[in-house]
């Protein structure tokens, strides 16, 4: 399999210092693959939060069995899993009878892709085959699945990557039991950092950027009619209306979600960056702050 591994850095161009997350059918698969260091607490709070979220966009990290290639911890020792919900992922578990390493199908450091045609441009040169189910054209989230690390030294969950589980979810899913537990997010590292071993994807300042330079604003209570920046060759997207005030003087705009809903602006966010970057004319990207 290590064959296998490494040509899924090749076809990415992903850097080896950047680990691969483990797909599982389910959490008695993935127990296979961790070590708890005898620690029944974090191996009893790694059931309760798969439990909760999987199948679904929870990532765990925890130490590393023996067993797992220095190729998918990037020699950490620390090994991330997932159980997807997706039926053809599922199919692909059971069919192959162990756990399959799979990021997303996209060139390293470039806009993760929720459609085919997503995959296709990044990595169509490669020798790859996509399987593209019927009458299903995005992504049903869109956005990456949340990364988190059970630290037992300091009874925190560690939230490496921002994600479609919510801190707030987390929380709620901690309960009384763990109650003595806390959970916080973690800050990304410097760039001087990248060459460093990961211990999770997803851990540099920048990642998952388009080719156009993307910039996040903000306005105070007068909105947005007072921005001063030349928006001819500027491309919006937007939240809740805030920046509907530029709409006549921008080149392209779109409303990640009108209504203000987040859930429906992180289904469309990776979506529209890549749209973004197709469109003629662009120099800059502007995207408007979602609260959360």
């Amino acid at each position: 399999h290590e064959r296998a591994l490494a040509q899924i850095f090749k076809v990415k161009n992903r850097p080896m210092n950047d680990p691969l997350i483990a797909h599982v059918i389910n959490s008695t698969s993935a127990m296979d693959l961790l070590d708890f260091g005898h620690s029944p607490e974090v191996e009893k709070l790694f059931l309760l939060l798969t439990g909760e979220f999987w199948p679904g966009p929870l990532t765990v990290v925890s130490r590393a069995s023996s067993s797992v290639s220095d190729l998918v911890t990037a020699s950490t020792g620390f090994i991330g899993v997932r159980s997807p919900s997706h039926y053809i992922a599922r199919k692909l578990l059971i069919e192959a009878g162990v756990p399959i390493c799979a990021p997303s199908a996209n060139r390293f450091g470039h806009v993760s892709p929720t459609s085919a045609a997503h995959v296709m441009t990044d990595l169509g040169s490669s020798d790859i085959t996509i399987i593209e189910p019927e009458n299903e054209k995005t992504c049903e989230i869109g956005i990456e699945s949340t990364v988190v690390k059970l630290d037992s030294a300091s009874r925190t969950v560690v939230i490496l990557r921002k994600g479609a589980i919510t801190a707030q979810k987390i929380e709620k899913a901690l309960g009384s039991e763990f109650a003595q537990w806390k959970v916080i997010v973690k800050k990304n590292e410097e760039d001087i950092e990248r060459l460093s071993p990961q211990i999770a994807p997803g851990q540099l300042l920048k990642h998952y950027s388009p080719d156009i330079e993307a910039f996040l604003v903000s306005f105070d209570q007068n909105g947005a009619k007072d921005f001063p920046t030349e928006l001819t060759t500027c491309l919006v997207l937007d939240f809740a209306g805030q920046c509907s005030e530029l709409k006549e003087r921008c080149r392209f705009y779109r409303d990640l979600s009108v209504k203000g809903n987040e859930e429906e602006a992180a289904h469309s966010i990776f979506e529209s960056l890549r749209w973004a970057e197709s469109q003629i004319g662009i120099e800059k990207i502007l995207i408007a702050s979602i609260p959360n």
